[in-house]
């Protein structure tokens, strides 16, 4: 029998328990398979059809609007599109993760998602395929998929691959991290390499802290609020909004746009944070900036991004 720790890992299941999962899926359906072998956070997490709901900022057809999701992993956000667009692709490197959307979609009846493996460097289409395309969690990665080039180089030939599959004012949507999280500032663990103040390093020194610690080179690079602006101008997008997903953009309950100074500056005040660390962050930053007037400072500091750039 080959051995545990010599089989590959995906999200905390090794090919074996992958095996039984999908088995278990196709005979009890996928959601008592998820019961079954996923602990409950992580049920909400894959289901949760309101992952997709930053989709009614925009105006999607139908009849007509096709959707690239790149990085779709278990595919909430695809099925969510999919009730409002005509197509949507759901592409991955997770093989396994495809073939669980594919028994979702079969499950629940959805015949316009297309699953697809590819890398997110050169995208399988040809130019001006797409109205929105989805980077949700997935640019910080990026890096990874090639090692010559430098991360930030790296980040940028992705989003210009999504940026030539998109249509003229086709919309990219981009959910990351802030590099300068107040959370992050605090010392909480990197998400990407579980170190801490390895994001507020430069880059030379966050290498080597990296290689000393996972022996492996820093390359999930996150960026602040005027840097993911710099770099989607210089990948060649257009206006670009900014909002704030709280708690953050894999889970959250507000959307918040950080480019019109009234509507912030209202809900900043008002809103009512889930009681988590970094609504207890959020909180004492709100009273703290509040109190010297300097509330547009908050913005730099919130935990991640929900970007809307255009063609």
């Amino acid at each position: 029998m080959v051995k545990k720790n010599r089989e590959k890992l995906i999200d905390g299941f090794f090919v074996s328990e992958w095996n039984e999962f999908l088995s278990d899926c196709r005979m009890l359906g996928y959601k008592k398979s998820i019961e079954k072998h996923i602990i409950n956070l992580d049920r909400e997490y894959i289901l949760d059809l309101k992952r997709g709901d930053w989709s009614y900022l925009l105006s999607l057809n139908k009849e007509k609007t096709r959707v690239l999701d790149i990085g779709s992993g278990w595919g909430a956000i695809s099925v969510s599109l999919s009730k409002r667009c005509k197509q949507v692709v759901a592409m991955d490197i997770s093989e396994e993760k495809s073939q669980f959307l594919k028994i979702r979609c079969s499950q629940d009846n959805i015949a316009n998602i297309t699953t697809l493996n590819a890398n997110v460097l050169t995208l399988p289409f040809a130019d001006s395929s797409f109205d929105v395309v989805i980077l949700n969690g997935v640019l910080e990665w990026a890096a990874l998929f090639n090692r010559q080039g430098d991360s930030l180089s790296v980040q940028k030939i992705c989003l210009k691959e999504a940026r030539r599959v998109l249509k003229d004012n086709g919309i990219l949507y981009l959910a990351i991290e802030n590099r300068f999280a107040a959370t992050l500032l605090l010392g909480c663990k990197d998400v990407h390499t579980g170190l801490r103040f390895i994001t507020l390093l430069p880059r030379k020194i966050a290498n080597v802290y990296s290689r000393l610690f996972k022996r492996t080179d820093y390359r999930a690079y996150t960026h602040s609020l005027v840097s993911y602006r710099n770099i989607l101008l210089e990948s060649g997008f257009k206006e670009i909004n900014f909002f704030a997903p709280l708690p953050g953009y894999r889970d959250f309950s507000y959307l918040i746009p950080l480019d019109d100074k009234h509507i912030y500056k209202y809900l900043i005040s008002n809103i009512a944070m889930p009681s988590t660390m970094f609504g207890w962050v959020y909180v004492f930053l709100v009273k703290l900036f509040k109190s010297i007037g300097l509330h547009h400072l908050i913005k730099y500091f919130v935990a991640d991004y929900s970007i809307f750039a255009k063609k």
